[in-house]
């Protein structure tokens, strides 16, 4: 507070100043309410291993009713791969799977190595919890309040959905214990594909559902789960590993004041944050999952 004090007296006129002291003297004093809240800490301190973070996850997301789409969800634009087929574009997804399966397995044996600060406070351990709970969570819709649910498991469910014309599939990537290679993930996504392709006028776009305002979601959520079918996609979506979006081409955006499209970075982002439309890849996503790797034609 001392601090503080110091910090605010260059901004402030005298009397506010004298306010301000005022207000922190009677805060800080003993028996004051600085004093009961400071102790009130140290006990949740006792019993938890971050006394901010359950304070800190509701206030700034799981209580947050408006859409996760753009306002919440974080988003990471790759290098650019152009890809001359489908088939080309298949391989480079069955490579990527075939990555995260390696970093999972890493990750289930404890055997990622610990990160740490490389400036200030050089060395010092970072917090790896977060590794974890990549492959094991997922964020539930819920009437005032989402449930950040990470009791999914590490082990025992070997499995992907990949979105592919706005329509989910599950695909195996363990056989009988053993982890598939490469090429049978491959082979598997180019069974994805051609499915797609033949049903693409037979199935809703179910995923804009994720894409809604919290409470409303969960309300069709609670909908959907009346049916035993519905219940059952829902089981496998929200417990998959990761998804996969196989996406339509990204859509250029304007260039400056002439009026050219280009395929930039910025028409990039749009993508991979929203999906650019529901005419584009926006129903093509499952917006409650922890991961979800986009690849577009």
């Amino acid at each position: 507070m001392e601090k503080y004090l110091s910090l605010i007296k260059t901004v402030v006129s005298p009397q506010e100043y004298s306010r301000t002291k005022y207000t922190v003297d009677e805060f800080c004093k003993p028996g004051g309410v600085g004093h009961e809240l400071q102790e009130y800490l140290l006990k949740r301190q006792q019993c938890m291993d971050n006394w901010a973070n359950e304070w800190w996850l509701n206030d700034m997301y799981l209580n947050v009713r408006i859409p996760v789409l753009i306002n919440s969800n974080p988003a990471a634009v790759f290098p650019y791969q152009g890809f001359p087929s489908h088939r080309e574009q298949i391989r480079f997804a069955a490579k990527f799977i075939r990555g995260m399966l390696d970093f999972k397995h890493l990750t289930d044996t404890r055997t990622l190595p610990i990160e740490r600060c490389k400036y200030k406070e050089k060395g010092q351990p970072l917090c790896m919890d977060q590794h974890y709970r990549l492959f094991t969570s997922y964020r539930e819709p819920g009437r005032e309040r989402d449930v950040q649910r990470t009791d999914l498991g590490f082990m025992g469910r070997e499995y992907i959905v990949v979105a592919c014309n706005n329509q989910f599939y599950k695909v195996d990537v363990q056989r009988e214990g053993d982890e598939l290679t490469e090429a049978d993930i491959c082979l598997q996504l180019s069974r994805v594909l051609n499915m797609a392709e033949q049903e693409s006028n037979q199935s809703e776009p179910v995923g804009l559902l994720t894409s809604q305002k919290r409470t409303l979601w969960a309300e069709q959520r609670e909908r959907l789960q009346l049916d035993a079918t519905n219940r059952a996609n829902l089981h496998i979506l929200e417990n998959c590993l990761f998804l996969l979006c196989l996406d339509k081409p990204t859509v250029p955006s304007r260039c400056g004041i002439q009026g050219g499209m280009l395929n930039d970075m910025t028409a990039r982002t749009h993508h991979i944050i929203h999906g650019q439309g529901v005419h584009n890849n926006s129903a093509n996503r499952w917006m409650d999952k922890t991961i979800q790797v986009n690849i577009s034609g």
